[in-house]
This record gives C-alpha cells, structure tokens and sequence, in this order.
C-alpha cells in the first residue's frame, strides 16, 4: 500500500533512526526503522510496517506545550484508529473539530484526500493507526453488516468518523497479538493480522449501534435544514435531557449540538452564495431559518468567532 497520509512540515523529510528514543512506550519489532520527526513544539516517532491489505504505523508524541500538528491525507482511507495514551483533537483544513480521540479508545474513520490537523495538549500521545485496504473490507461486508452500512455514508463525505469505542480486556489481548509480533516470524504476521483485525472489526461492528453522540450528529446531518430543528428537539427525539445531550455530543466532537448545526447551515449558506450568488433573502430559508433577521444574527456570530 501507498503511504496513506504523511505530516505535512512544510516538506521537511524525517529522519531515519536505528534505535528508539528512551521517551517511546511501545517498540514495534516487525517496523522498519522508525522515522523521526522534531518540529517546533513537537517530537515525532513513527513506526511503520505495510503488510497489504494493511497499513500500520505506531505513532507517539511528544509535546512541550500546546500544539496543532498539519497532517495530510493521500487518498480515499479507512483508518482503524487506536488512541492508547492520551488524547487528540482531530481538525479540518479550516480548524473545525471533527473529533477527539480519547484515551484508551478506538474507532475507526473514512478520509478522502486532504489538508487536516491535530491538536494535543503538553505531554505525550501515544496512537495506532492501521489504514485497511477498501477492496478487503468489501469483501469482508457480509462479516460487517452495521459497519458497512456507515462506509456507504462515508463515500460523499470529506471524512466520517464513527463509534469511539473503549479498549477494553479482549480488544487489548488482540492488539497484544499485533505489535507483538517479531521480525522472526514473518511468515505468521500476514495470517494472524488478518485474523486479530477481523475480530477486532466484528467486536466494533456489534458496538456500532449504541453510540448517542454518533447517532445524534447523523441526525443533525440529516435534518439540519429542516426549521423545526433544535436542540430540543433533538433531545426529544433520542428521549435525554438536552443537558446530557450537550454533554454527551460536547464530550466526543468539541462542540455543543447548537454551535455544530449552526456551522453546518453557515457553511451551506457560504457554499451557496459562492455557487449560485444567492442572497440572505434567497437563501436563509434553504439552510433552516425561519426569518432572515435570524439567520444574519446566527451568521454575524458564527464569523466572529470561528
């Protein structure tokens, strides 16, 4: 496989290491030598195996302070995405969340081609991310009923994010299994990758349907031009206080529910008025306000503090 995404430093080339940093948590033996990154606030080791239909890097940082790192997606990718230490703000090219990954979590993600970030607080953050070949997972459908039904809203989306889910006893033995490996038994590592991934892709398929805030924000997308919609109504329609609401959606994507619809109806607006020179009076009712006096206030607010 092509490398999937890279760290985009304004073209600086990592450096090539023979041995790890005594601040890394996790060797990968069956790596090729790791790549080191130093860049502003940031030091970066990446370990990297490609064994088709699966891409794996092990991924840890170090931060000094506070710092956004660009990243760069190459491609249609899937990620099956482990957050082992830590926690990591993932970002659009135009900073909006999309995501936090929480640690001792996992989930996994649909990128198409582009400029993203991620953001992390002091400290260290310790990821695994294995890129899984579409052409495998479409094969693998029938074993992932629930999980292929999201893959088939991903494909008209710029990314999609799903259930992050906890890293719990089973999941652990069965990562235990993947970057445990050796260089001496190579001749094992394509079967019994194939073998853990697939477990661990049926144990979050059957989890896919209990995520509320996964389920809400494909509501919002769903309905978000539809005037009747509210964070009311919202918390009506899943029958949970809108206080658990804005908590449950806050705690997962790093908004509230009211500020995520608004920025969905103000970019629709936006896109509108590039595409078609609509209007405030031509448009306002297209993206979900009932007046226009309402949506030029919610738009005044959303511009001065994005």
């Amino acid at each position: 496989m092509k490398i999937p995404y890279n760290f985009d430093f304004n073209g600086d080339n990592p450096k090539v290491l023979h041995t790890l940093p005594h601040w890394c948590t996790y060797p990968l033996p069956v790596a090729q030598n790791p790549l080191y990154y130093l860049w502003n606030k940031a030091e970066i080791v990446s370990q990297q195996v490609n064994y088709v239909p699966f891409f794996i890097d092990l991924v840890e940082i170090k931060l000094r302070e506070p710092a956004e790192i660009p990243c760069r997606i190459n491609g249609c990718q899937l990620f099956l995405y482990f957050m082992l230490e830590g926690e990591l703000t993932f970002t659009d090219a135009n900073g909006s969340p999309i995501v936090v990954s929480q640690s001792h979590t996992f989930m996994i993600s649909a990128y198409h081609s582009g400029s993203f970030a991620v953001k992390g607080e002091a400290g260290k953050h310790i990821a695994l991310v294995i890129t899984i070949q579409h052409e495998w997972m479409e094969k693998r459908s029938a074993d992932f009923p629930n999980l292929c039904i999201h893959l088939r809203e991903a494909k008209n989306r710029p990314y999609y994010t799903m259930y992050q889910c906890r890293i719990d006893r089973a999941i652990n033995t069965w990562l235990q299994r993947i970057y445990g490996f050796s260089k001496e038994n190579t001749g094992a590592i394509d079967g019994n990758l194939r073998k853990n991934i697939s477990f661990i892709l049926e144990h979050y398929d059957a989890k896919l349907p209990d995520d509320l805030a996964f389920q809400v924000k494909e509501y919002i997308d769903n309905h978000c031009t539809d005037t009747r919609l509210s964070v009311k109504s919202v918390a009506d329609y899943f029958s949970v206080t809108e206080r658990t609401l804005r908590n449950t959606f806050q705690r997962k994507y790093s908004e509230s529910p009211h500020k995520y619809i608004t920025r969905l109806r103000i970019e629709m607006a936006e896109k509108l008025e590039r595409e078609y020179g609509l209007q405030a009076k031509d448009l306002y009712y297209r993206v979900g306000y009932t007046d226009e006096r309402t949506y030029r206030y919610a738009r005044e607010r959303y511009t001065k503090n994005r």
